[in-house]
């Protein structure tokens, strides 16, 4: 019981932490909320939380599926996946968010379609199967005895935590609504990649420790 406690628990950090990335899609639930109202900015976040857990989905499977073959270079893989989380905060780090809030104005559209449309614009990366993949090998998942069950408590986890992030981020942005530049964005940019280049040099390291 306590092992899927703590597979649950990694699932919604996991979702949370790779929801924070204020990229395109970000700019876009942060600029349909300042321009609309909170519950069309969150509903196109959950169609991101959405594409994410679908992602999430494929890289677990993907992982589990290989973890058998790959468990004598497993701390090599963590490296690699240390490197992947620090390359995505460093990134993060640089965006330009002035250039892409001002790049994505949108026009109102029903509930239903900000939710689709964002889900279908995320869903169009698959390459961000691999930044699941790297928090993954980062937390050490391949550690626990997984079944059917904590598979799903994992996923369902990582559902919950990006779910989170985008209403916490829906709902402050619409708090200050008012008051909300686009520099915010900026200094919530670098905060974040800080952040996550932390994490990803502290799995480097606790692979050499």
């Amino acid at each position: 019981m306590n092992e899927s406690i703590s597979i649950f628990l990694h699932g919604i950090l996991i979702g949370l932490l790779a929801s924070i990335p204020l990229g395109p899609i970000g700019v876009l639930c942060i600029q349909r909320t300042i321009n609309k109202r909170f519950i069309s900015g969150f509903s196109s976040g959950l169609g991101a939380a959405a594409a994410d857990t679908v992602f999430a989905m494929i890289a677990l499977l993907f992982y589990a599926i290989v973890l058998s073959y790959i468990e004598k270079y497993i701390q090599f893989i963590k490296v690699i996946g240390g490197i992947l989380i620090i390359i995505i905060g460093l990134r993060l780090f640089y965006t330009k968010g002035v250039t892409d809030i001002r790049r994505n104005r949108l026009s109102k559209s029903a509930i239903v379609k900000d939710f689709f449309s964002i889900f279908g614009l995320t869903i169009s990366n698959p390459a961000y199967i691999m930044v699941f993949f790297g928090w993954f090998t980062a937390f050490g998942i391949g550690n626990y005895d997984f079944t059917i069950f904590t598979h799903i408590l994992m996923i369902i986890g990582v559902l919950l935590g990006s779910s989170c992030w985008w209403f916490l981020l829906t709902f402050s942005v619409n708090l200050l609504r008012k008051k909300f530049t686009v520099r915010h964005i900026y200094y919530i940019n670098r905060i974040a990649g800080i952040i996550i280049s932390v994490l990803g040099l502290a799995a480097i390291l606790t692979t050499f420790i």
